[in-house]
C-alpha cells in the first residue's frame, strides 16, 4: 500500500494553498497542545490572534519554554533577533514564523 500523500511532494496530493493550510494546522495543533499541557490553560482561553503575554497566559520565562519546544519539535533554531512581537505576538504569528523557518517536509516531533 502506498503512503497517503499530504501534499508535501510537488504535483501530488493537495495544491500549494491547501498544503500550506494543512501544515500550519499541524503546527498550530502541536503548539496549542504544548501550551495547554505546560501552562495549565484551556484551549478556549487562548485567543489565537492576541498576545499570550498580554493575556496573562505566559510570562517571559514561558516564552523561553515555547522557544525551546519549537526548536526541539520543529528541528529549528530561533535567533535572538527573531524574538519580537512580529514573530511571537500571538499563536498565529508563532505558527507563521515556524512555517517560514521550516521546510514543509520536516515531520513534527512529539515532545513530552
Amino acid at each position: 500500500m502506498e503512503p497517503v500523500n499530504t501534499g508535501d511532494q510537488p504535483g501530488k496530493g493537495f495544491d500549494g494553498d491547501n498544503t500550506i493550510a494543512f501544515r500550519k494546522k499541524e503546527i498550530q495543533e502541536a503548539l496549542l497542545e504544548f501550551i495547554t499541557r505546560n501552562f495549565m490553560v484551556e484551549r478556549s482561553d487562548i485567543k489565537l490572534d492576541l498576545s499570550m503575554i498580554d493575556e496573562g497566559i505566559i510570562d517571559s520565562f514561558g516564552l523561553v519554554e515555547i522557544v525551546t519546544f519549537m526548536e526541539s519539535a520543529f528541528d529549528m533554531e530561533v535567533a535572538d533577533d527573531d524574538m519580537n512581537r512580529d514573530n511571537f505576538g500571538s499563536v498565529l504569528k508563532i505558527v507563521d514564523y515556524i512555517h517560514r523557518q521550516t521546510d514543509t517536509d520536516i515531520p513534527i516531533r512529539a515532545v513530552t
